[in-house]
């Protein structure tokens, strides 16, 4: 680099840094084919454990970069080999890493789906594991990409790394209870839980090296971020104290706590002084959660293979079928909720289902569910709204197909009395039906344990005479018709129009670019004032507003979220 950079300036020629770059790495690998990795041990520091005390790490630089290879404990996985950084290297077409030891054959491991890391089987990759222990170079090569590093020390470090993550993975997949002691219900679900108090203090050109907690070298949730978005993270992160955020590639690194601030250009940390939210404590006793690498999802699989393994990984969390029977038939006893018998009901206007008796004490997998055969949309606290197309926990079958909310009895948060917000979309008549729905885990059993339904009558909205003009529609270049909902859109570059078909009655006008609609066809995306607008195609309600990004839909349009950043 520092030649080329001379030869350069001899000739009045400034390349860009990319050019130069792109050099190096062709002057490199070629002469990796002519000769093979040339590798002097007095230049290749020894493997030593890196900041989480679990893990080991060695570095090594091309002159340009530089490039940290760590053996690493995957809550999933097990022992994996990770890259905290390749300059220049996409992951996208690669699915295996080749691996060389001193000048030996070699071997290809693969990478793992949504991170692309090498993962060490200690079964499938014993005579490699061999083979690293015992030699002085390894040479990593990643599709065009190669760089090698020593392995002093690696035998002694894969040992230890190997130890302490089998003891960590042990107690991560027992499901033994993290909270002894600590069990709290909310009196309702509107409880106020402890806000985040404090000030952030910048550190503009600062590194606060260690204390990792997550960080965006790894996790591909916390790149492409904003510094915003970067302390927004960690101010609802509880353990997060400190942040560093280097504005390349938009890296985020939340931190545990301060550490030792070095200088880094560029990077740009800051510190929480104040008083940390903490998560409500768990309201049942029992099993905590379990962390099991066969449960995720497999690319190119069927929900339903997903869900068997779901349900099979959780039977060991269950207790004695006989004896949550007995404590979810004295729940039911008290559980209670009130429907709405008469109106006025309104179209857009939302009535509250009231539910109580929540004196639920075992960790025990039961749910209160309002189901509505007509469009509706929920809002408020306290549950989780799914479409008609999403499916349901554990398989269960209590309101498929329909829209409901589901409000979980048992889990963090979980309260003694709430309500559900409903608010009807059409005028006509509303078909609403509410559960009391368990799941046992330990006999694959799905009990509904009590239910009642209502038909109501909903007044129209009240009307609104709307003015146009046939040259007015005229600015709008293209259509776009949705039968299942009986919508039709007119639209240009700027603006678009959601119609009824049948009547031709307009539903909304407004502003909105990059119109695109949902695969269940329920809702409209548009970005507006650089952010991105939802809006329901039933009603024309902007019922969500996201970051600017890539969309993305999940659960049957019941999830929205977007590229930018790690939330939906």
């Amino acid at each position: 680099m520092a030649a080329m950079a001379t030869w350069a300036a001899d000739r009045n020629w400034e390349a860009p840094a990319s050019i130069r770059e792109a050099h190096a790495v062709n002057m490199e690998e070629e002469l990796s084919r002519r000769t093979g990795p040339a590798v002097g041990d007095a230049a290749l520091p020894p493997w030593q454990p890196d900041d989480t005390g679990i893990g080991s790490k060695i570095c090594s630089s091309t002159g340009y970069s530089k490039v940290c290879f760590r053996l690493a404990c995957d809550a999933e996985a097990g022992v994996v080999l990770d890259l905290e950084e390749v300059v220049g290297y996409s992951t996208a077409s690669v699915s295996s890493a080749g691996l060389t030891v001193d000048r030996g054959p070699e071997a290809m491991l693969p990478l793992d789906g949504i991170r692309k890391r090498p993962v060490l089987d200690a079964g499938r990759d014993a005579a490699l594991i061999a083979r690293l222990s015992s030699g002085r170079s390894l040479n990593l090569k990643l599709g065009t990409w190669s760089m090698s590093f020593g392995l002093a020390q690696f035998g002694p470090e894969y040992d230890r790394v190997g130890k302490a993550c089998a003891t960590l993975l042990a107690r991560l997949r027992s499901g033994q209870n993290p909270f002894p002691g600590r069990f709290s219900r909310l009196a309702d679900e509107l409880a106020e839980v402890t806000m985040s108090e404090g000030t952030w203090t910048s550190q503009p050109n600062t590194d606060l090296a260690g204390n990792d907690i997550r960080h965006g070298l790894a996790d591909p949730l916390l790149r492409g971020l904003t510094e915003g978005g970067c302390i927004a993270i960690c101010s609802e992160t509880e353990m997060c104290q400190a942040y560093t955020f280097n504005p390349s590639g938009g890296a985020c690194f939340l931190k545990s706590e301060k550490g030792s601030p070095k200088p880094h250009a560029a990077a740009r940390s800051g510190v929480f002084d104040g008083r940390k939210a903490s998560l409500a404590p768990p309201p049942t006793r029992g099993p905590g959660p379990i962390v099991d690498g066969a449960v995720g999802w497999h690319e190119g699989e069927t929900l339903e293979g997903f869900q068997a393994r779901v349900k099979q990984a959780a039977r060991r969390l269950g207790g004695s079928c006989d004896e949550e029977k007995e404590t979810l038939r004295r729940l039911a006893e008290k559980f209670q909720w009130a429907l709405p018998k008469q109106g006025p009901l309104r179209a857009g206007n939302s009535f509250a289902i009231e539910w109580s008796g929540n004196t639920l004490e075992d960790r025990i997998s039961v749910w209160f569910v309002v189901k509505a055969e007509q469009p509706v949309r929920f809002k408020g606290k306290g549950h989780v709204a799914l479409g008609p197309a999403a499916p349901n926990p554990f398989a269960i079958k209590t309101g498929l197909g329909r829209t409901r909310a589901m409000v979980a009895l048992a889990t963090r948060g979980a309260a003694a009395s709430g309500s559900v917000s409903t608010i009807p979309l059409q005028a006509g008549p509303l078909n609403l039906s509410v559960s009391l729905v368990a799941y046992l885990r330990a006999c694959e059993e799905e009990i509904v344990l009590k239910e009642a339904s209502e038909r109501l009558e909903i007044a129209p909205a009240p009307a609104e005479i709307v003015l146009n003009t046939a040259e007015g529609r005229a600015a709008f270049t293209h259509s776009i018709d949705i039968p299942k909902f009986s919508r039709r859109i007119l639209l240009n570059d700027t603006r678009f129009l959601l119609l009824d078909a049948a009547s031709g009655t307009e539903i909304v006008e407004r502003a909105g670019t990059h119109l695109q609609i949902s695969p269940t066809h329920r809702f409209i995306g548009v970005e507006h004032n650089g952010r991105l607008d939802i809006v329901d195609m039933v009603d024309g309600h902007t019922a969500a507003t996201a970051d600017a990004g890539d969309l993305r839909w999940a659960l049957g349009d019941s999830v929205v979220f977007t590229t930018l950043a790690p939330w939906a």
